[in-house]
């Protein structure tokens, strides 16, 4: 598919004073128009923007998290000494900011205040505020610290995002590829068409001869039965063609939002004649090798192992023991007023410090263990995969360097077959016309000619298509996209 889009990217930047014979501009404008009118193109960008959201969701663990909240307490006792609470009226004041670090440390700063007012028998009332601010420094020591899990969870998301975009440039370059390919194939039959409609003007013409023949018995009705019959084979030969045209034109407008009659005045031998010298050019250069890891399904392929290893490396770390640890730094104070009690705080006069080990069991998170082996056999495939794909390109540049020279060969040749069929059904017309062969022998050579025509442009589409995937394994095409 990729040597398709480089096929239509060179076309809409080399060849619009080649392709189209009314219009130069077209070429240029197909891109565009193909970009602002196909839905399917358009969607690739929707696709990617909501495969950006799933893929960044894990993200969201590292944004700032805050809480805020306030409490009312009040209750009446029972007062069983003159020192037992009579009433108590408590709010609590609560203000907490958290945020997990990349490098899977997780801090949190949280301030607390009390208001607190008590009253005890025969009138005696304790009042305060007892504000609390600390900092809390959490972490796995064993997930995160040995194994680096939080940081291998924002390296996989960053190597996903990548990865659709590549994945997206792939449907988009596909999208390009099928317009251009769709557009390719429907001149083709546009070519059957014609020579279709020039052959059946020829048998309508040789079965009126044939008619005044039989009718003068020169010839036997056999001919003439048989020449109406070609006749009537060559017309639904010309409708099925013309409903593949319509059939291919009308998709056209649906995949691609274009009318295919602005896009039919494309001369595809103009298009070779165009194609050819780049091939040679870059044949002159001496550069026998190329970088296979910069096609874009190379890049593709790489960047999803790269996004595979991440996840191989996160899923190793919550494999191993959550060994959790937190230390907490603070200081209180107490007083019944709002300066005094704060300036305890400030000041550090009531430090404390606190400190928890924790150790979740069992050790091993099986179902992680169990993902971690099924990603390993996926790396496993890609790794093969690529290796596969590096051979094939590989194999298939050498192919084209055969196949091009072989297809440059077959163009000379195959023209050469045009001109000698019709050189010789030139010839089978006169003898036809004297009587010398009959219906059928002439039909043969029309349709030796038909044969040649099409044989030629399948050789200049082939001829194409090769010298541009040829090109693209050099980068030639990268300053386009």
């Amino acid at each position: 598919m990729m040597k398709y889009l480089a096929l239509y990217i060179f076309l809409l930047s080399n060849w619009s004073g080649y392709v189209f014979a009314k219009e130069a501009f077209l070429i240029d404008q197909f891109l565009k128009e193909v970009q602002k009118n196909s839905i399917l193109y358009q969607q690739t960008f929707i696709e990617n923007s909501a495969a950006n959201v799933n893929s960044s969701l894990s993200l969201n663990d590292f944004n700032w998290s805050g809480l805020v909240s306030y409490n009312y307490f009040d209750v009446e006792e029972v007062a069983f000494s003159p020192f037992s609470p009579e009433k108590i009226t408590k709010s609590t004041y609560n203000l907490n900011v958290t945020k997990k670090w990349e490098q899977g440390l997780t801090s949190s700063l949280n301030y607390t205040l009390v208001d607190n007012l008590t009253d005890y028998p025969m009138g005696t009332q304790l009042d305060y505020l007892q504000p609390d601010l600390n900092l809390t420094l959490s972490t796995d020591l064993v997930q995160d610290v040995f194994y680096r899990k939080s940081q291998a969870q924002v390296d996989q998301v960053n190597s996903t995002l990548t990865l659709n975009t590549l994945q997206m440039r792939q449907k988009q370059k596909e999208i390009l590829v099928g317009s251009l390919l769709r557009l390719a194939n429907t001149l083709a039959s546009e070519v059957q068409l014609d020579s279709q409609q020039q052959l059946c003007q020829e048998l309508k013409s040789q079965v009126n001869k044939l008619y005044n023949k039989s009718r003068s018995g020169i010839v036997s009705q056999r001919d003439y039965l048989l020449s109406l019959k070609k006749k009537n084979n060559c017309f639904v030969q010309i409708n099925t063609i013309d409903s593949q045209i319509k059939t291919s034109a009308a998709s056209f407008r649906v995949d691609y939002g274009l009318s295919y009659a602005d896009y039919k005045n494309i001369s595809l031998s103009a298009v070779t004649d165009k194609v050819i010298p780049l091939y040679q050019q870059q044949k002159q250069t001496g550069q026998e090798t190329f970088d296979v890891n910069a096609t874009l399904n190379m890049r593709r392929l790489t960047q999803e192992l790269e996004s595979v290893t991440q996840q191989i490396k996160r899923l190793g770390a919550e494999s191993k023991p959550a060994v959790n640890l937190s230390l907490t730094l603070g200081a209180k104070g107490l007083d019944n007023d709002f300066d005094s009690s704060h300036e305890d705080v400030s000041e550090l006069s009531n430090p404390y410090v606190s400190g928890t080990v924790s150790v979740d069991l069992p050790f091993t998170n099986k179902r992680k263990a169990d993902q971690l082996k099924a990603m390993s056999l996926q790396k496993q495939l890609l790794d093969k995969k690529i290796k596969v794909e590096k051979t094939s390109q590989t194999e298939n540049f050498n192919n084209l360097k055969e196949r091009i020279e072989l297809q440059l060969q077959n163009l000379e040749l195959v023209d050469k077959n045009i001109g000698y069929s019709k050189s010789a059904l030139r010839v089978a017309t006169k003898d036809f016309n004297n009587g010398r062969i009959d219906f059928l022998s002439l039909s043969e050579f029309q349709s030796q000619l038909i044969e040649s025509e099409v044989e030629l442009v399948a050789v200049h589409l082939n001829l194409i298509v090769d010298i541009i995937s040829y090109l693209d394994h050099y980068n030639f095409f990268e300053r386009y996209y």
